[in-house]
This record gives C-alpha cells, structure tokens and sequence, in this order.
C-alpha cells in the first residue's frame, strides 16, 4: 500500500510541477550556485546570448554571452519562468523583447524587417528562424552566421529579422 501511496504521490507531484523543476532538483552544485547568483548556464550557452554575443562583436562591441545573459535574466521574463516548470529546456528561450531592450539599452536602433533580401552586406541583423512544423526556434546572426536560410535545409523558415543599426 506505501508502493502504491508513492507512486500516486510522484504522479500527482510530476503532473502538478513538471519534469522541469524535477530537472532543477538534480542539476549539479555549479549550475545552482550560478543560478542563484542571478546566472543561469542553460541560458548563457543558448542561441540567443550567442547571437546577441556576435552581433556586439561584428557592431565593434565586445562583451561575452555570459553577461548578455545575465542582463537578460536580471529584467526578468515570466514567461520563461513559467514554461521552465514544464520543462528545463524553457530556461534556454530568449525572447524577441529582450533581444530589443538589450540593444536599445545601449544606445542601438532595432528596426524590424519583413524580408531577408533587404539585408545589405554591411548590416549586422539578429534573425529568428523556425523549422517548420515543429517548435524548434534559433537565433543567429547576419553577417556572421552563414547558413541562416538553410539551418535546417529546407524546413527552414524566417519569423523575425531585427536590422541593429548605431545610434
């Protein structure tokens, strides 16, 4: 009866919470120091700290993806909190809101653009892609990143494109 008791309890604990705060209770001491110092390693090796980190670096800037993602985190996103109770995957999304406060933060203009086309080779843009029929997204960065319309070859789709021009 105590097995059984058990098992309803995991049951009701996982469906109520999610496999992501699970996750959370049994990553290494490193990556729950870092979270607590307002750090969060599964978001500074994602895509959007990185492409953030490119962008910076090809507009002359030099910062690591460390900090970018630590600025993006101390601003807070709940939706980001709340997806990650479902999965600890979620705490890896940056979204397109904090791409603009970042740069704007710094004296860039963002300017949204509908067509890849309009990128002209001088121009550093931060592009969000999706593979079609799934949820899968990336950030990467044009100029830098050379396979922006093929990631995933012909699943490929372009959903935002932030042209990010010096003020």
């Amino acid at each position: 009866m105590k097995n059984i008791i058990n098992i309803i309890i995991f049951n009701l604990l996982f469906f109520f919470v999610g496999c992501g705060t699970l996750y959370n209770l049994s990553e290494s001491k490193f990556a729950r120091e870092k979270r607590a110092n307002g750090s969060d390693p599964l978001h500074v090796y994602s895509c959007g700290p990185i492409a953030v980190r490119k962008a910076h670096d090809a507009l002359g800037g030099n910062v690591s993806s460390g900090n970018i993602s630590r600025e993006m985190l101390n601003h807070g996103n709940w939706t980001r909190s709340l997806l990650s109770i479902f999965t600890h995957r979620a705490r890896e999304v940056t979204m397109p809101s904090e791409i603009i406060r970042y740069f704007e933060s710094r004296g860039f203009q963002i300017k949204k653009i509908k067509n890849f086309k309009q990128l002209k080779e001088a121009d550093v843009s931060i592009i969000l892609i999706k593979k079609k029929n799934t949820i899968y997204y990336h950030w990467v960065c044009f100029p830098v990143d050379s396979n922006i319309l093929t990631y995933w070859g012909d699943l490929t789709l372009v959903k935002i494109i932030f042209l990010i021009k010096p003020n």
